[in-house]
């Protein structure tokens, strides 16, 4: 039987990725950029093994379109690992890193040891900050000494080119801070969890927001700490005889989207890097319509619960609320059996609060969660 691979391959799919202009910074990037790039291990080892793996995943990454590498500190090793292994490829591909929100001396020696350990002068893209997910944060962003003058002068100095702000999941995407920090101007880019499910609170406001400042947007996170990579769920009509794989439907979904450039996802073998590789090439072979019609089918679905903080019910701090109530429905409305786990561990949770006040919306929900997923409280 044929697959929808080899019939693609067969008849119109292009050999490469596209490339897109990233908002005004200029920046040339492929739709798929290679998140956390590393294989995981010691890169001081110089281990074959390690190599021959960076090696072979950037290969496939470069001769299906691929240019864009996004790391972190944060990263484990990913940084050592591309300064050891990747680095006499500096000039063929575009690299952004982070710094957490402290103030400007932190960000310049953040970004001054990430040099170091890449073995460049210069990174492209700078996320300074990644991560506003308070009001202390923020203030750190935007005080005198503070990250943005940090990010600055590392423009200034020719150590970064280009400035953006980044969200990791479930930060608590409060649109007043997101807006904030667009309204200073001083960001190009913007990084924001992404995902099949619509389980972000900024697609009415913040992605139409951004793209009318001339922003590009990079999408992170797309399958939900690998969720929807290894289930279909409600999903599989939608896609039949477009992809063949969860993974590569979550990306081309999110590819689909108007107000989206770029969607970063972690290459963690060659085989990952070919399948990947796949959802940005077929994106290449299809019309507007086609893209268009996929957001339908998706956004039809509908999203999840307590998407914002202002939204979300009061709980106890040490204890996941939002985020539990998201795999929540998506175990229930969605079809993912892997979200029950999360779940499961929330009404444990739960146990060790048995005198908190939870207002009427969270009783209900709590309610609800004991009688869908029961589980054996020891």
């Amino acid at each position: 039987m044929t697959t929808t691979q080899e019939l693609l391959e067969t008849h119109r799919l292009p050999e490469q990725m596209p490339k897109v202009i990233l908002g005004r910074s200029g920046l040339e990037v492929s739709v798929l950029g290679w998140g956390a790039p590393g294989t995981g291990g010691d890169p001081s080892s110089g281990a074959s093994s390690d190599v021959n793996q960076m090696e072979a995943i950037w290969q496939i990454l470069s001769r299906r379109g691929g240019n864009f590498l996004d790391t972190a500190p944060s990263y484990g090793p990913s940084e050592a690992h591309i300064g050891q292994h990747l680095c006499h490829h500096r000039g063929e591909f575009l690299l952004a890193t982070k710094t957490h929100p402290v103030d400007a001396d932190k960000t310049l020696r953040d970004l001054e040891h990430s040099l170091e350990l890449m073995k460049t002068d210069a990174i492209d893209l700078f996320y300074a900050p990644h991560g506003c997910w308070d009001e202390e944060r923020l203030s750190n962003c935007f005080k005198k000494g503070g990250v943005i003058e940090g990010g600055l002068k590392a423009v200034e100095r020719g150590l970064a080119r280009h400035l953006a702000f980044s969200f990791d999941y479930f930060q608590g995407l409060d649109i007043k801070r997101l807006r904030e920090l667009i309204d200073t101007d001083v960001f190009e880019v913007v990084q924001l969890p992404y995902c099949l499910v619509n389980v972000e609170p900024v697609d009415e406001e913040i992605l139409p927001y951004a793209r009318e400042k001339g922003m590009g947007i990079i999408a992170n996170f797309p399958t939900i700490s690998g969720l929807t990579a290894r289930e279909w769920g409600v999903f599989y009509g939608d896609f039949e005889g477009i992809v063949d794989t969860p993974g590569q439907a979550s990306l081309l979904s999110i590819l689909c989207h108007p107000d989206i450039h770029c969607v970063l996802t972690k290459l963690s073998s060659t085989a990952r890097a070919e399948e990947n590789c796949f959802a940005g090439r077929r994106f290449a072979a299809m019309t507007t319509e086609e893209k268009q019609e996929i957001r339908r089918r998706v956004t039809a679905k509908g999203s999840v619960r307590f998407l914002q903080r202002d939204t979300c019910p009061k709980s106890p701090p040490e204890l996941s609320f939002r985020r539990s109530m998201i795999y929540f429905d998506l175990f229930t409305r969605f079809g993912f059996a892997g979200a029950r786990p999360v779940v499961e561990q929330f009404l444990q949770q739960l146990e060790r609060y048995p005198d908190f006040q939870w207002d009427e919306t969270a009783s209900e929900a709590i309610q609800q969660v004991k009688r869908t997923c029961p589980v054996m409280i020891t």
